[in-house]
C-alpha cells in the first residue's frame, strides 16, 4: 500500500497499523501526527507517547514488514554472545 486508505477499508481483526483522524472528543482535535493503533473489536484504540487513547480515525496505513534478519534473543548481542 502506498497511500492512506479510508478507515472503512481497514482490517478490524486486531491488526496494528498507523491511524490518522480525531480524538474521541471534538475539543481534543485532530492528531498532530500519525499514531499506532488497532481496532479492539468494539472501538479504535491508539497508542502515543506511552498513553492509550480512544479515537475516531478517518484513515489508516499498513505497517511495513519487519526486517528479514532474525532478531537476537533476549540476552544475546549481535554476535550471539550473552551480554
Amino acid at each position: 500500500m502506498t497511500e492512506w486508505q479510508p478507515i472503512e477499508t481497514a482490517p478490524t481483526d486486531g491488526t496494528c497499523m498507523l491511524l490518522w483522524g480525531r480524538y474521541a472528543l471534538d475539543e481534543q482535535g485532530w492528531f498532530s501526527e500519525p499514531l499506532y493503533g488497532q481496532f479492539s473489536g468494539v472501538k479504535w484504540v491508539i497508542w502515543g507517547a506511552g498513553i492509550r487513547f480512544n479515537c475516531r480515525p478517518t484513515h489508516w496505513y499498513s505497517l511495513p514488514d519487519p526486517p528479514n534478519e532474525k532478531a537476537p534473543r533476549a540476552g544475546e548481542g549481535a554476535g550471539g554472545d550473552m551480554l
